[in-house]
């Protein structure tokens, strides 16, 4: 099955529920398509919605920094009158790079997104009468998958501060 939300009140983003994931994952963003378990629709958990879609928002901001930076160098000032077309797709294109680069190359960032998800995630229900605790958010982000060898209260701290 699958949905589709908004981010940025105009951005359409395909949301496939699937158990076809890793084990112990709920979710995942691809880019700019989200892929959830069926169960986390079926209980109405938002906030796994809203993380998972935090992550696209990161995708698309990214892209837009760097489809403007790549622009510039390949077609210079002519490109915003559109007079280059060529440097238009190559920069788009070129510029769907680098947020899953940094994701999975820079601990920095990888750390930012994930804190940050994980702070958004923890507004919204998660579908059993409550929302996921900051406390709870952190014990995830020490989870090993992330490759981020956090300690408790560094994976708090970093909720705190994204």
């Amino acid at each position: 099955m699958m949905a589709w939300r908004r981010i940025f009140g105009f951005i359409p983003v395909p949301v496939v529920y699937t158990d076809r994931l890793p084990e112990g994952v709920g979710g995942r963003a691809i880019g700019p398509l989200v892929q959830i378990r069926p169960k986390y629709r079926e209980r109405g958990d938002e906030g796994l919605h809203q993380h998972e879609l935090d992550h696209v928002k990161q995708f698309w901001r990214l892209w837009l920094v760097s489809f403007v930076a790549l622009l510039w160098p390949l077609a210079g000032p002519e490109a915003l009158d559109l007079a280059s077309q060529d440097a238009l797709a190559y920069a788009a294109a070129l510029a769907l790079l680098p947020h899953t680069l940094l994701y999975h190359l820079a601990r920095p960032y990888r750390l930012y997104a994930e804190a940050h998800a994980y702070k958004v995630q923890t507004r919204y229900p998660d579908g059993l009468g409550g929302a996921l605790t900051p406390a709870k958010a952190a014990m995830r982000l020490t989870a090993a998958r992330y490759r981020l060898d956090l300690t408790f209260g560094e994976a708090l701290e970093a909720i705190k501060r994204a």
